[in-house]
């Protein structure tokens, strides 16, 4: 075995072995303090930050605006097998589309949302673009990274987003996060069958169906840190930092008291339009312990309060 073959094998071998560390992903919380250091030793790490508002006053809609391609380049691998065309650019957004649809706002078809962009001229206007869609809120995409590595008998791809969710009334982010989810392919070989079988792995990792596999795991991954399910309580409250000591009031005209964070548990007590509450707990976000004015403490849904501040 030559030297460049040392090299290709060794190559490889490094590659798998930061692909097995990074089989399962990461979750960074930017509500909490990192170093570089700290943040640069994760791997498959999907940062985010959630603020406040995101919490206690959730927004009722959100429309998914067009995709910005940010890497530079249409093609960026010498082997072109994966293209960042325009209809590969409105797939990522459908897969961002199709991953909000289960949860609780409303959200906007995408046609629509390009029809009423086609209307304005400024298209950083976020207020005017809110009020054409009758929403309250934006989700904004950046592709930072769209890429494939092929070497024969390991092959790598790596699609990167940011995204940013922003209130159309006042342009204040919402919650912002970024990941690069990757696929690994291949194998270092011992025997001459395992070439065969390296190879057919790490061409099948390139697929289209791969591609879209990896596309779905970088939006499930980034939505799911909005039910806040991979922060600890103590990181939870840390989003939260000094909401304690703020008053909220209800929204809604009716809101059930409940004994437990969920619709499962029995009402206690029904609060009234514009009663005054205070924040007691939030480690089961969406569901938030509150204080009404004669001491009873329950649970009630965060979009149904808002903050008097």
């Amino acid at each position: 075995m030559n030297f460049q073959q040392k090299r290709i094998i060794f190559t490889i071998s490094a590659l798998l072995l930061l692909a097995g560390c990074a089989s399962s992903p990461t979750f960074v919380n930017g509500n909490k303090s990192f170093t570089e250091a700290e943040k640069n030793s994760q791997f498959n790490a999907v940062y985010f930050k959630t603020e406040k508002q995101f919490i206690t006053a959730p927004p009722q809609c959100i429309a998914i605006l067009p995709f910005e391609n940010m890497t530079g380049n249409i093609v960026k691998n010498s082997t072109e097998r994966l293209k960042l065309t325009d209809e590969k650019i409105e797939q990522l957004r459908w897969i961002l589309y199709s991953h909000l649809a289960p949860y609780s706002y409303q959200d906007i078809e995408l046609k629509k949302v390009d029809r009423a962009l086609s209307k304005i001229k400024n298209k950083q206007h976020y207020a005017a673009i809110g009020k054409a869609l009758n929403c309250d809120a934006l989700l904004i995409g950046e592709i930072t990274e769209y890429d494939a590595d092929f070497l024969g008998l390991y092959s790598q791809i790596s699609i990167g987003v940011d995204l940013k969710l922003v209130s159309a009334k006042d342009d204040s982010v919402l919650w912002q996060g970024h990941h690069i989810a990757k696929s690994h392919g291949g194998g270092v070989p011992i025997t001459p069958v395992d070439i065969a079988v390296g190879v057919y792995s790490a061409t099948e990792n390139i697929s289209d169906e791969q591609v879209v596999r990896v596309e779905d795991d970088l939006f499930r991954r980034l939505l799911s840190t909005w039910q806040l399910d991979h922060i600890s309580p103590q990181q939870s409250n840390t989003v939260l930092a000094e909401i304690d000591v703020e008053a909220f009031h209800v929204i809604a005209q009716k809101l059930f008291l409940r004994k437990g964070p969920g619709r499962h548990f029995n009402a206690q007590d029904v609060l009234n339009h514009n009663e005054q509450l205070t924040l007691i707990d939030s480690q089961y976000s969406p569901w938030v312990q509150v204080k009404v004015a004669d001491g009873q403490l329950g649970y009630v849904h965060n979009k149904y309060i808002e903050s008097n501040y």
